[in-house]
Parts: structure tokens; C-alpha cells; sequence
């Protein structure tokens, strides 16, 4: 489980089902996109798991801030991919696109990238 819902702050979590934490790690909000996949290989050796052990990610598909849940939910749906595990949202449902289950990011609201007049 990614969750960037606080200010500054990451938290990776591995969860049991049915939805216990095993295992927790933090890193600041601008490291994510540059170190995830070590903090993920830091949160599956503090887990005591490998990486075969995965067998569904789960992400926050809304949020607040633009970037934080493009960024969050592409990356939840890329690790997916690159383990050949399900992607799932923490509420609501995942698609399928072109043969591959993706969960759609979901915004607050449009993206603000002109200037002000």
C-alpha cells in the first residue's frame, strides 16, 4: 500500500490479509519517484518476504494533489505489471486496457499548469 496522504510524507506498507500491517517504511514525498523500488526492497527485507510473496498491490487511486496521485497510481500500476500481480484501489475498481488490469487515477479536480491572468 502507497499512501501520500500526508503532507511531505510517503508510507509504504505491506499488508496480511485481511488488511493487517506487517510492515512499514516512510520516505519523503520527493524521493519517491527517485527511490521507491529500494524502499520497496527496505520494506520486503524488513517484512521478512521476497518478492515472490506479493500477491496484489493496492493504492490510494484519489487524492488531492494532482502530480502526487498520477505519480502514486503509475506507479502502483507499473510495479503490478513488472510483477505480474493484480492492481487494485483502495475503493472503486480497476479497468481493464488492452488486455491489462489498471487502476485509473482519479482527481479532485483538473490540472492547473497555465499561469494565472
Amino acid at each position: 500500500l502507497l499512501d501520500t496522504s500526508k503532507l511531505g510524507q510517503a508510507t509504504l506498507s505491506l499488508l496480511n490479509p485481511p488488511g493487517e500491517t506487517k510492515a512499514t517504511i516512510s520516505m519523503p514525498i520527493n524521493r519517491v519517484k527517485e527511490d521507491l523500488l529500494s524502499f520497496v526492497k527496505k520494506l520486503l527485507i524488513k517484512a521478512k518476504i521476497k518478492q515472490t510473496d506479493l500477491n496484489c498491490i493496492e493504492v490510494q487511486a484519489s487524492g488531492e494533489g494532482f502530480t502526487t496521485t498520477r505519480l502514486r497510481v503509475a506507479i502502483a500500476n507499473a510495479l503490478a505489471y513488472a510483477l505480474n500481480i493484480p492492481v487494485k484501489p483502495i475503493t472503486g475498481k480497476a479497468l481493464k486496457k488492452k488486455g491489462i488490469m489498471i487502476v485509473p487515477p482519479l482527481y479532485s479536480q483538473a490540472p492547473n499548469i497555465t499561469t494565472k491572468k
